[in-house]
């Protein structure tokens, strides 16, 4: 048996219906967010630690504290996997939900002293 016979019969691509993405994008790059090293290092940990004092002090955190962050997430994310179905920028909505998650979950890591 050859590796080609290995690898003859999986797909190049993922499967795509009617221009939807075969995945959940606002997850997918929150997980690249958090677990690309360099984005990490660079982006998200300095930007958490902004806010971390006005959590700590008991002020409200508006969700779009995190959008020039998930701006420059998005960017990074096509650059790094140029997949041709994703879209060219994010939709309003997308931009919302995905604010909305990281408010949530980044308070309640902040007010439990995870951070």
């Amino acid at each position: 048996m050859k590796i080609q016979d290995l690898f003859e019969n999986i797909p190049h691509r993922l499967p795509v219906d009617q221009g939807k993405l075969p995945f959940d994008l606002a997850d997918d790059l929150i997980f690249y967010m958090r677990n690309d090293d360099e984005f990490y290092r660079r982006h998200y940990y300095p930007h958490i630690m902004k806010i971390h004092g006005h959590v700590k002090s008991g002020r409200d955190l508006s969700p779009k504290v995190f959008m020039p962050m998930v701006h420059h997430a998005f960017e990074c994310y096509t650059k790094k996997f140029p997949i041709r179905e994703l879209p060219e920028s994010l939709e309003d909505d997308l931009l919302e939900d995905i604010c909305t998650k990281l408010r949530k979950e980044e308070v309640q890591h902040i007010n439990n002293d995870i951070y």
